[in-house]
């Protein structure tokens, strides 16, 4: 089985905040005078793990992606990233859920 089949299945916007993403670490990287040597020094990851964030590659490990933002300093909103809070989708299943267990409990006291 192909190592990194599950890109296959992400959709076109996901592609494409990986991409920007990718673009914006390279931005600051450079911004702040950084070679792709010195930068994964400075992170402590490897160069072929810059290279691959800084491509977007959706097979680069998120932790990857984390040093570099922590370490550049643009990691604020991380947190938030698929927070319960703004799950809206979510929020209505779990609704529709208690509802439908709710009906069928009266249904058995009846």
């Amino acid at each position: 089985m192909p190592k990194h089949i599950f890109a296959e299945g992400l959709s076109e916007e996901a592609k494409l905040a990986l991409a920007i993403l990718g673009k914006n670490i390279r931005t600051a990287r450079k911004a702040r005078g950084w070679t792709i040597e010195s930068a994964a020094e400075r992170c402590l990851v490897s160069i072929n793990g810059l290279r691959g964030a800084e491509s977007g590659n959706p097979g680069t490990a998120i932790g990857i992606y984390l040093a570099l933002l922590d370490t550049m300093g643009l990691a604020n909103g991380i947190q938030d990233l698929a927070a319960p809070h703004t799950d809206t989708t979510g929020q209505r299943m779990q609704e529709a859920r208690k509802h439908s267990a709710k009906r069928a409990s009266g249904a058995r006291l009846a």
